[in-house]
């Protein structure tokens, strides 16, 4: 029976209620409701078609299904293996309007609430079950059979541990792949030197060379200070970790490095080596030119600094850290002495930025 016939209007015009379309007014016995020919040859206005199964007119003229699905037996529909996600209550009709109370998840049009027909075993925001999202740190998320993971990692940053729930946690420069971990380099230059550095940018360079020597990625700064510098306003306060090259962990981050109390003496060099020592602070001791206290400040002054590390003469002073311990002693442990070798030569600790 056509909508026409029901309503005595032109055949083109849309019913403007489901009884009028005989959806609901007991003609279903009759065939498809339509209202046909489906297209004005003069005009080329489209008019009501099959409301079972016309996505433009689904259930009733003027309900149009929303992408992605289909019309079956007068409802929008999610074909498998989509599954419709969202659960709002409303539906529109052929003016667009909201029908209060109606169900959603069997009827989606496009003037009802935020569903959408998605394939649960790779949508990124749907992943495995509705409003299930993928997200990582600093990465792009995918979804593969229900199971997030990550894609691709953002620029500058690597998935070092392999752990997809963390991201891509790491700077591409810091992570230490062999031990699968992330963190800053730290280490005791195999080398040691009189107290004529070359000043702060002459111990840097001196870091730098050994890292470059072991093959190290990234850029070095001495723990040292001057009467200008020091490590407080130096060095790039890391958030990730400090280790050895070799992984072990010696502070957390910054603020752990400088709260007195180290997790692991800074005793290896830059090839995962034992540190060297010498005598001149006590036996045994990894001395090293530091003038810095344990919280990254300046110790000493200028005088104090062999001349702010130009100076090799006997007559100049300096302090000392010990790189064997984990208190505050690693940065200050002894003072005084003079900045000449060979007897008083000493090492650099060396940080990654």
């Amino acid at each position: 029976m056509a909508c026409s016939a029901l309503q005595g209007l032109d055949k083109f015009d849309k019913c403007e209620t489901d009884e009028e379309c005989g959806l609901l007014g007991g003609n279903t016995t009759d065939g498809p409701t339509t209202d046909a020919p489906a297209t004005d040859t003069s005009t080329g206005e489209a008019g009501c078609g099959d409301v079972r199964t016309d996505p433009n007119h689904c259930g009733r003229c003027g309900n149009r299904c929303a992408a992605g699905y289909s019309c079956s037996a007068g409802s929008c529909t999610c074909a498998s293996p989509k599954t419709t996600c969202g659960g709002a209550k409303a539906d529109a009709g052929a003016e667009g309007g909201v029908e209060a109370g109606a169900d959603a998840s069997s009827d989606a049009s496009t003037g009802g609430g935020p569903l959408t027909c998605v394939d649960l075993s790779a949508d990124v925001n749907n992943c495995g079950a509705c409003d299930k999202a993928c997200t990582f740190s600093n990465a792009v998320a995918k979804c593969t059979s229900g199971q997030c993971g990550v894609a691709s990692c953002a620029a500058g940053f690597v998935d070092c541990d392999g752990n997809a729930a963390n991201g891509c946690e790491c700077p591409s420069d810091s992570c230490l792949t062999a031990q699968k971990l992330c963190g800053k380099r730290v280490f005791t230059t195999s080398t040691t030197y009189d107290g004529n550095l070359g000043g702060l940018i002459g111990a840097d360079a001196k870091c730098q060379a050994r890292a470059v020597a072991a093959g190290l990625p990234g850029t070095y700064k001495a723990w040292l200070s001057d009467s200008v510098a020091s490590p407080s306003t130096r060095f790039a306060k890391a958030t990730v970790a400090y280790r050895l090259v070799d992984g072990t962990l010696i502070a957390d981050n910054y603020a752990g490095l400088t709260s007195g109390t180290l997790s692991a003496p800074i005793n290896k060099t830059e090839s995962g080596t034992a540190a060297p020592t010498s005598t001149f602070c006590g036996t045994g001791k990894i001395t090293v030119w530091t003038s810095t206290a344990s919280t990254g400040l300046p110790q000493l002054t200028a005088t104090n600094t062999c001349n702010n590390w130009t100076d090799s003469a006997s007559t100049g002073g300096a302090q000392w850290g010990d790189g064997a311990v984990t208190t505050s002693s690693w940065s200050m442990f002894c003072s005084g002495g003079t900045c000449a070798g060979p007897t008083f030569v000493a090492a650099l600790f060396c940080f990654q930025q």
